[in-house]
């Protein structure tokens, strides 16, 4: 039998344990860094350079729903008339502008949520065993397609 090679492998070290004092660039607070450091950020300012409110907010629609440009027939809410994505300038303030959908907001809590999902589950593992029970194959096909109904919820 061959010997496995085992590799050893060593810390490593800083090239020099000597240092000096440097200020940060932003606040000025003195700390102690390696000769190779020219500059340094202290964490304090880098946490606050790079909070969320620095950030650039998201943009928000200017009254165009998802998906206006594949509609066969888009109205602005300013009147302009948009057909499968380009304006008809000539049809302007001639429709009505086309209404938003709401969408239906889940107000269960987790709980319901996890005892729905638990029951499905339930459900789909019998489901599962009477099918491979049935011999007859339309009865099989009116199982599998409840089968998929019930995967789709999930």
């Amino acid at each position: 039998m061959a010997k496995k090679k085992i590799i050893k492998t060593k810390a490593r070290l800083p090239r020099s344990k000597e240092t000096h004092t440097l200020e940060c660039r932003v606040c000025g607070t003195p700390s102690e860094r390696g000769i190779e450091v020219v500059a340094y950020t202290c964490w304090e300012c880098v946490n606050d350079l790079c909070s969320t409110t620095a950030l650039p907010k998201p943009k928000r629609s200017a009254g165009f729903l998802r998906g206006w440009k594949f509609m066969s027939v888009f109205v602005h809410e300013n009147g302009t008339v948009y057909h499968k994505g380009v304006e008809q300038p000539d049809l302007k303030d001639t429709l009505p502008a086309t209404p938003k959908k709401e969408t239906k907001k889940d107000t269960r809590t987790r709980m319901q949520k996890d005892r729905d999902r638990q029951a499905t589950l339930v459900q789909i593992s019998k489901l599962k065993k009477e099918i491979k029970k049935e011999k007859r194959v339309t009865y099989k096909r009116k199982l599998e397609t409840k089968l998929k109904t019930l995967i789709k919820q999930l």
